[in-house]
């Protein structure tokens, strides 16, 4: 404190104000080394994550073939590669002792038991991957798979109070023919502002894209569009302007405050009676950079999540995508 107070005297003030500037550049650089090296550790090394990256692995598995059962076409006997790797991580799970009761493997289990009921009401020879698949099934009642809700249950439980609306809400693949209106749109927006941000600085916007050339062009860039993006009317791009930020303390409140700003959408957009589905944008800097060119997004702006729209059918099958249970995410100190 007294040193700066001395550099203050004894220096020029446009030299001191370039040389703070460079203190808190290296700070902020020095504060992402760290995110970088504690997100390594805990990622990307068995040593770092143990049981809880392992669960991570087998519960994204699983959700890959459980949401495809919400698409509008489902392929007979997909997915065989990704199950296959599936029930090796199972093994492996129970190889080195961890909990056969946690929601990740028991989830998992469901989820490869509805795939292989589908399978055989359908009347299709899974052959010996149809084996391999019941062999690590034991007896117990499914949770997991996908269910069929119809439109109107789904809008009048997004009507009632908050606890229905959040409990109905699930991530739709599969559209009715209604184009999306702008009102509604706008209504779900207008819903969506009164989300909190860091000192009210409501860093967010949204993009509608719902001309065809745009649709194309994200749907391109989005991996995890394919089978029902055609389908889709229109897309909300969330994003959130980094110009708002302030030093390196804030380095990640962009992604807080955006995500936050998206699942209030979210439940707007399920309270005004449309689907929506929200589609990752964890995407490397090439493709990230080819959709803001194509859609004209700053660089000063973080992508933040890509919404899926349209209005629903009059009936949906969704993905159970069943939940850890409150014992299993409560921590009390």
């Amino acid at each position: 404190m007294i040193l700066t107070k001395y550099l203050k005297i004894i220096i020029p003030t446009s030299f001191y104000l370039r040389l703070k500037k460079q203190r808190d550049k290296v700070r902020c650089w020095l504060s992402y080394q760290s995110d970088f090296k504690r997100f390594w550790h805990y990622s990307h090394t068995e040593e770092g994550g143990g049981k809880n990256a392992l669960a991570a692995k087998i519960l994204a598995a699983s959700h890959i073939i459980e949401r495809s059962f919400s698409l509008p076409h489902i392929r007979l006997g997909f997915g065989e590669e990704k199950i296959r790797a599936m029930i090796g991580m199972l093994s492996r799970y129970e190889e080195l002792g961890y909990n056969i009761d946690a929601m990740a493997y028991t989830n998992s289990l469901d989820v490869l038991r509805e795939y292989f009921q589908y399978h055989k009401d359908k009347e299709y020879d899974l052959g010996t991957f149809g084996d391999d698949i019941q062999q690590v099934l034991p007896d117990s009642e499914k949770g997991a798979g996908y269910l069929t809700v119809t439109a109107t249950d789904l809008t009048e439980k997004a009507r009632g109070d908050f606890r229905s609306c959040a409990l109905s809400r699930y991530s739709v693949r599969t559209y009715g023919s209604k184009p999306v209106s702008e009102e509604k749109i706008r209504e779900s927006m207008e819903i969506a502002r009164k989300t909190p941000s860091v000192c009210n600085r409501q860093s967010w916007n949204a993009y509608w894209i719902k001309s065809d050339d745009a649709k194309a062009k994200l749907i391109n860039l989005q991996n995890g569009l394919s089978g029902f993006g055609h389908q889709v009317d229109s897309f909300l791009i969330v994003t959130t302007d980094l110009c708002t930020f302030l030093k390196g303390g804030e380095r990640n409140q962009a992604f807080v405050d955006g995500g936050l700003y998206a699942m209030s959408l979210l439940y707007a957009l399920h309270y005004v009676g449309l689907g929506a589905c929200p589609c990752n944008w964890c995407m490397p800097p090439k493709s990230d950079q080819k959709l803001r060119d194509a859609l004209d997004i700053g660089r000063n702006e973080n992508i933040i999540v890509v919404i899926a729209i349209g209005s629903l059918p009059d009936e949906v099958r969704v993905s159970k995508s069943v939940r850890k249970s409150v014992s299993d995410t409560i921590n009390i100190r």
